[in-house]
């Protein structure tokens, strides 16, 4: 009987870990799939705004830093690029957001070891007031 119970404890020490990594890595790939998700989102609104002249670029950090969550919103970078600025009938706006991996999720276990970049993009075609 007493070979049983170290064959259980050698088999409970060698599956723990797994399990382990297992739950903290669905955890944090949940975590890193809803801050993409949220940067998604983010930058569609941005490109809409800029679209339809309701915000300039320079107001995009303050709307990151208001619309994101407080785990994500210092470690997003952000870049706005137009195809034809000088003629807004044919302009398109595009918004990419870009964080690291490990920046986006709220706890941080297999992205340290991979480190790489989450990136949103999201495009607009720029918007006019009608002529009559």
């Amino acid at each position: 009987m007493l070979d049983a119970c170290g064959s259980v404890a050698a088999e409970f020490a060698l599956v723990v870990p797994l399990l382990f990594s297992l739950i903290f890595g669905a955890f944090e790939a949940a975590s890193i799939a809803f801050s993409m998700n949220l940067m998604q989102h983010e930058a569609m609104v941005l490109a809409r705004r800029l679209a339809v002249n309701t915000i300039t670029p320079g107001e995009i950090a303050g709307q990151i830093q208001h619309n994101l969550p407080p785990w994500l919103r210092t470690h997003v970078s952000y870049t706005v690029a137009h195809t034809d600025i000088e003629q807004p009938r044919l302009n398109f706006i595009t918004v990419q957001l870009s964080a690291a991996a490990d920046d986006a999720s709220l706890i941080v276990f297999f992205s340290r070891v991979l480190p790489w970049t989450i990136r949103a993009t999201a495009t607009a075609k720029q918007e006019v007031p009608f002529d009559g």
